[in-house]
């Protein structure tokens, strides 16, 4: 596990690896920021399959699949 110190990033790093799991993102509002900082984690590459960043409406819809409707709402 993580040391004290290390940040979450690398302790959700330390789980999922120990669990043998893997993750992906679908950020919107943060830009990509939680892919970004899972990332920089050493040995991330392990458990961090990807992650889309879609800001825009358009793209919400378009990459993940996410009704106009629930958009507008």
């Amino acid at each position: 596990m993580a040391t004290i110190g290390e940040g979450v990033e690398a302790e959700v790093v330390a789980r999922l690896a120990a669990r043998g799991l893997t993750l992906a993102t679908a950020e919107s509002s943060t830009g990509g920021l939680v892919g970004h900082r899972l990332a920089a984690v050493p040995g991330a590459s392990a458990v961090l399959a990807g992650g889309i960043a879609a800001y825009a409406d358009a793209a919400k819809s378009a990459l993940l699949g996410v009704p106009p409707e629930l958009i507008a709402r």
